[in-house]
């Protein structure tokens, strides 16, 4: 997708409802019960914003990382989904691995030879946030940029958007992403399945491990171990948090590149589209997932996350996942 096309697109998606835009938001679905407004608190060095209702906490978008992400992330009921190492201490029940899994967040092995998956020596710097309140409340968007930074050099310049809903039973949370080189150059995206838009989840929502509790399935009827280097259009994690049941599902929209995505989906709780990985997940030649933006040229991703109190069935899933793409 060409720059301007794709920035006029994430701009539409961001104020559509202020101004009219087609392709903005959905109007918000009447709920059976009464929803509170979203609120919302910059902190003092405006790094941290908490996003919450009246009824408890929902996330905070966390810039003050080396890779900004939303920690922590709560279940309509004010379950934490997300593993707390290592933003925060460790829960006794968590294994301590990965340290680089962290939240919910965007980052990618390999961009012209730089590892940002793994952060070593790399680091995504925040420019010009803002937020706001749309619909008395019902929906919050924030958006900004961030500097891909390798060392003294801007490897990606991207625009992220995050968009907030809370309904019955459900956090709905809409992440658009937009890259382009950092410089006059270009940029290559090496195939690896180190990334890329990604979350690493509680421990009882684990497949295996001391405490796991729970299973996995896609949009292919594959489950558990089955789902990782699988493409799909959307997986989902389900099971016990806290002694309530929670379903976390991540879905691909239909216009991203290379979709159906593949998935860095593992049962020890890390959840990852990756659109690069072909080499390890189809066992191809290396390369072979290798994508290059040129100078003047972009790549712009949309992905829903969904947050819900229960079970869900896959059809359930199935039907959000129509009335994401089709928006």
């Amino acid at each position: 997708m060409r720059g301007t096309l794709a920035t006029s697109l994430l701009f539409c998606l961001g104020v559509g409802s202020l101004l009219g835009c087609s392709g903005g938001p959905r109007k918000t679905i009447e709920a059976p019960v009464p929803i509170s407004p979203i609120e919302m608190q910059w902190n003092e060095s405006r790094d941290q914003l908490v996003i919450r209702t009246e009824e408890g906490p929902i996330s905070t978008l966390r810039l003050d990382q080396s890779r900004p992400c939303l920690f922590p992330l709560h279940s309509p009921s004010g379950s934490m989904v997300l593993r707390r190492h290592p933003i925060e201490p460790a829960a006794s029940d968590e294994q301590q691995d990965h340290p680089h899994h962290a939240g919910a967040w965007i980052a990618h092995g390999s961009i012209d030879g730089h590892d940002f998956w793994h952060g070593q020596e790399t680091r995504q710097v925040p420019r010009d946030w803002s937020s706001f309140l749309l619909d008395d409340g019902q929906i919050l968007v924030a958006s900004g940029k961030l500097d891909w930074m390798a060392g003294d050099k801007k490897v990606i310049e991207e625009i992220r958007t995050y968009d907030i809903r809370v309904e019955d039973r459900l956090h709905r949370i809409e992440i658009w992403s937009l890259w382009k080189p950092g410089g006059e150059e270009a940029v290559r995206i090496g195939d690896t399945k180190e990334g890329t838009f990604a979350l690493r989840l509680a421990p009882t929502l684990r497949v295996d491990g001391p405490v796991a509790a729970g299973t996995s399935f896609n949009s292919n009827e594959q489950s558990c171990g089955q789902i990782w280097g699988k493409r799909a259009r959307w997986v989902a994690y389900t099971g016990p948090v806290n002694g309530q049941r929670v379903t976390v599902a991540l879905l691909d929209h239909e216009d991203n590149p290379r979709h159906p995505t593949w998935w860095h989906a593992r049962t020890y709780g890390l959840v990852a589209a990756n659109p690069f990985g072909q080499h390890d997940f189809e066992n191809k030649s290396a390369g072979s997932g290798d994508l290059v933006i040129g100078p003047g040229e972009d790549l712009f991703f949309r992905h829903q996350l969904l947050i819900f109190e229960g079970s869900v069935t896959p059809e359930m899933i199935d039907k959000e996942w129509d009335q994401f793409s089709n928006h």
